[in-house]
């Protein structure tokens, strides 16, 4: 249904979209490629849709039909540049840690338990908790 969201300039196209398109075509009442008519019967299709203003009639009633006496409302939003900024800021470096041992541990030596990751400390926190530890400054990522 790509196409429905696209003008067709000429009858050309949209036979072109028709045989292409199988749902396009059956939701148009054409079951089968041999269904869809000619490019001369399409303009003469559309020469009467005009001289009738079927276009017209059609979007007026279902505008009775679906809106009726009510008033649309819309929302209009402005697009006025915001100013803010636009580097992230300086980040403080952490201070580095001891180099680990490698190996296996002596016996008797206890290692320390890993940091738990940010989503399980998460589930541990409460949420105002949780919203104090992230960030408040531009950032990037």
């Amino acid at each position: 249904m790509s196409c429905l969201n696209r003008r067709l300039p000429t009858t050309v196209l949209l036979i072109e979209h028709l045989k292409n398109e199988p749902n396009l075509r059956r939701f148009c009442g054409f079951e089968r490629l041999r269904d869809i008519p000619s490019e001369a019967t399409f303009s003469r299709a559309f020469a009467e849709f005009a001289k009738l203003n079927l276009g017209d009639k059609v979007l007026k009633a279902l505008v009775q039909e679906y809106v009726g006496d009510k008033v649309v409302m819309h929302i209009s939003r402005d697009s006025t540049a915001v100013h803010a900024r636009e580097k992230p800021a300086k980040k403080i470096k952490p201070e580095p840690k001891p180099p680990k041992k490698r190996g296996r541990p002596k016996k008797g030596e206890e290692t320390p338990p890993k940091e738990l990751s940010r989503i399980k400390k998460q589930l541990l926190q409460t949420p105002e908790e949780a919203l104090a530890e992230l960030s408040k400054v531009c950032d990037v990522g």
